[in-house]
């Protein structure tokens, strides 16, 4: 367990994996909970940092965060569903988050799959890209470079069929 920083009381955040492992450590709420894991040596996915991808979302089991910047890659549903994003949340009082591939893939079905896609760097940039810009509700245009660059990858119908429906959306 990590100390707390700064002098506020120390909150308990729990990162609960889908293994059923839990990473627990103490901080201030000062950081985003990505920033702690990070400080941690919590190894946790993560894209842009910045609230406009989906790779650091996680479910709040219990507890409250605040955001630092409105998390621009969560709907208002999901965020109603408990979703959060790690990079622009922080804990408000002691946190128990779910994280990890079952996550994503109940949150962002058709998208992310549940069986992870560990090695294939390539397809979770794209998948990442696929829901920021349906997210931001971009010009379908803005899609068609992901669909070449996925051809060796085996989910590629998923993808191909997300982005279709965002097409046919607009």
């Amino acid at each position: 367990m990590a100390s707390g920083e700064g002098s506020q009381p120390p909150y308990r955040v729990e990162f609960v994996r889908d293994d059923g492992s839990v990473d627990t450590v103490e901080t201030t709420g000062e950081r985003s909970l990505l920033e702690i894991a990070d400080r941690n040596a919590i190894d946790m996915r993560h894209g842009c940092r910045e609230g406009k991808c989906v790779s650091c979302t996680g479910l709040l089991l219990s507890g409250d965060v605040r955001y630092r910047t409105e998390p621009a890659a969560l709907t208002d549903r999901l965020r109603q569903c408990g979703f959060v994003l790690l990079c622009v949340a922080t804990p408000e009082d002691d946190c128990r988050i779910e994280v990890g591939q079952s996550v994503l893939a109940t949150a962002f079905p058709g998208l992310w799959s549940s069986e992870g896609h560990a090695g294939v760097p390539q397809l979770e940039i794209a998948r990442t890209e696929l829901t920021r810009l349906e997210t931001v509700g971009a010009d379908p245009a803005e899609f068609d470079h992901l669909e070449g660059s996925l051809e060796p990858y085996e989910n590629l119908q998923k993808i191909r069929e997300a982005y279709r429906n965002a097409r046919d959306r607009r």
